[in-house]
């Protein structure tokens, strides 16, 4: 991360089948994301903050069940993220956070296996509050539009 790296992310990674962890935060990347990220199944580590990634999340990821990094913060994703990826059990952290997502990530609160999990600065209208985040250490929701009962 941190080069002068422009342009998109290449459908051609796709490619890469043996991939365990990709990093390419703090560059000048834009375009969407490639669906054809979902067919790396070895990455356990995906970081592709701070770029100018826009667009939506694709559903696609939640095909990668080895993933226990996503850092998806500080580009300019908007939309629902998909429930595919709220699905992902190997999941310890998630970094949303300074993006345009909105509405809920109420599909967050099946998983048991967060430590880390950021979805501060964005648009969320309301969040789960999962029963089972025994493990969670950083929980940040700041700087969002959520009006609800956070009781549990």
């Amino acid at each position: 991360g941190n080069n002068n790296i422009a342009g998109t992310i290449p459908k051609e990674v796709g490619m890469l089948l043996q991939l365990r962890e990709l990093y390419l935060s703090g560059n000048t990347i834009n375009g969407t994301m490639p669906i054809e990220l979902g067919m790396l199944s070895q990455l356990s580590f995906l970081y592709l903050s701070n770029n100018a990634i826009h667009g939506t999340v694709p559903k696609e990821l939640g095909m990668l069940s080895q993933l226990q990094h996503l850092y998806l913060n500080d580009n300019n994703l908007d939309g629902v993220l998909p429930i595919e990826v709220g699905n992902l059990n190997s999941l310890t952290k998630l970094d949303l956070s300074r993006n345009n997502l909105n509405s809920s990530l109420i599909h967050l609160g099946n998983s048991t296996s967060y430590s880390y999990l950021n979805a501060s600065h964005n648009a969320l209208t309301s969040f789960p509050f999962g029963e089972g985040w025994k493990n969670l250490e950083t929980f940040d929701l700041s700087n969002n539009e959520i009006h609800q009962d956070i009781s549990i």
